[in-house]
């Protein structure tokens, strides 16, 4: 039987400037499923990339070759990593343990901010993204889905969302913090990532004033400008913004930095030393840290926002315990799902051997002509045996199932295949 596994790396194992070596773009999650697609070690496989992971999860015929492969992948796609500092800072985790990792990230558990939601959407994301490049079959179907389905019941059945505080949030609060008051602030948006819309959003609210909107994709920028109620600006322009507002959120998918130290020196002189507040929550960072050395330029991370994401945590703690609750409920099922799969070769094989005595057995009475059925009637006699057969064996088919969850499947299979002379069939 295959075995799920997962191998990656989190905001718990590496800082972002590890983590951002290993994170994939679009372009390469779409090299990554092209060359899974002829690989026999990983027969199915999703990829979750985020600011604060990038994990690959296949199904694998035996673990140790499934972990081999996912670091080959590794090395395939992101060619100047460092195989050691993978090692370092990566975990590995098979069968139950990969499933149950599964349904705590997707259900906000293992996140920075525990109890987020927007994971949700990025693991459903990444699953669809995995079936639309042919790279996910039975297995995982049933597993991000299911995934999918308990993480809907964390939000729904706990308050542990109401507690959380998203990304956005704690950036918007470290910046009210920082500035004393956000009343008649200007922000500069750089990229157009959901956390960074969700940020202008509780700015907004705040009484920031002035709102502008730089992006590639001109198209986007101004969807989220007039949302807003803000203005566009050019993204090539970006060093004359930098003089005059206050905030600047970036979150782009860009391989390098798009502030250098250079542009807000530039901008500060300009400025006459203004106050200027950068959060920088890409993963590649697209701030240049060296900012930071610089007076009165506040500059913050994805990773310098875990220290606020503690400061609710007794709160959460009774929510937390019963959302661990549900997810033990749901990786048992899917466990369960998975171990009926060992046994529906042999239910198959019990099936197609039924249905071939009872045809031979038709056919061989036809013949003999003990009866001369019409062909009405002879479609009758057929759809008779057919129930019968399925009334004898509607039982049995149950007590295996019932057998292949109590770790009894191995036996089961031998003794029935032995039996019902089944070698042949399965």
């Amino acid at each position: 039987m295959s075995s799920v596994i997962v191998l990656g790396l989190n905001h718990k194992t590496a800082p972002v400037e590890i983590r951002e070596k290993f994170s994939f773009t679009e372009k390469q999650c779409e090299q990554a499923y092209n060359y899974v697609l002829p690989n026999e070690v990983l027969q199915e496989c999703a990829i979750i990339t985020t600011c604060n992971r990038t994990e690959i999860y296949a199904l694998v015929p035996e673990a140790e070759a499934g972990r081999l492969a996912i670091l080959n992948l590794f090395k395939v796609i992101k060619k100047d990593i460092s195989p050691v500092e993978l090692q370092e800072h990566s975990y590995f985790y098979c069968c139950q343990k990969a499933v149950t990792h599964l349904f705590r990230v997707t259900a906000g558990l293992d996140s920075m901010i525990v109890g987020e939601t927007q994971i949700l959407g990025q693991v459903r994301n990444a699953y669809e993204k995995a079936v639309q490049h042919g790279v996910v079959s039975k297995i995982f179907n049933a597993l991000f889905r299911q995934a999918i389905t308990f993480a809907k019941r964390v939000q729904s059945e706990t308050r542990i969302n109401d507690k959380a505080t998203s990304v956005s949030y704690l950036a918007v609060k470290l910046a009210k913090d920082t500035l004393c008051s956000l009343n008649s602030c200007s922000v500069l948006l750089i990229g157009a990532g959901r956390m960074s819309e969700l940020a202008l959003h509780y700015l907004r609210d705040r009484g920031v004033n002035t709102i502008i909107v730089a992006n590639r994709t001109r198209e986007r920028a101004e969807k989220i400008a007039f949302s807003l109620g803000g203005k566009v600006w050019d993204y090539e322009r970006l060093d004359e913004c930098l003089r005059n507002v206050d905030i600047v959120i970036t979150s782009t998918a860009a391989p390098h930095f798009v502030i250098k130290r250079t542009a807000i020196e530039r901008a500060m002189v300009v400025r006459k030393n203004r106050p200027l507040f950068l959060i920088d929550i890409a993963v590649p960072r697209d701030v240049d840290p060296a900012i930071k050395s610089l007076k009165n330029v506040y500059l913050y991370n994805i990773d310098d926002l875990e220290e606020l994401a503690t400061s609710n945590m007794a709160e959460r703690t009774k929510d937390e315990r019963q959302a661990e609750i549900i997810i033990t409920e749901g990786v048992a099922k899917f466990q369960l799902w998975l171990k009926t799969l060992e046994v529906v070769p042999l239910i198959t094989a019990l099936r197609e051997k039924a249905e071939i005595i009872c045809r031979t057995e038709l056919e061989r009475n036809l013949k003999s002509n003990l009866f001369e059925p019409d062909k009405k009637g002879e479609k009758s006699v057929e759809k008779l045996s057919k129930t019968i057969v399925n009334s004898i064996f509607r039982g049995p088919i149950l007590r295996i199932k019932e057998l292949a969850t109590v770790d009894k499947s191995e036996s089961c299979v031998d003794l029935l295949t032995h039996l019902f002379e089944l070698q042949q069939e399965i």
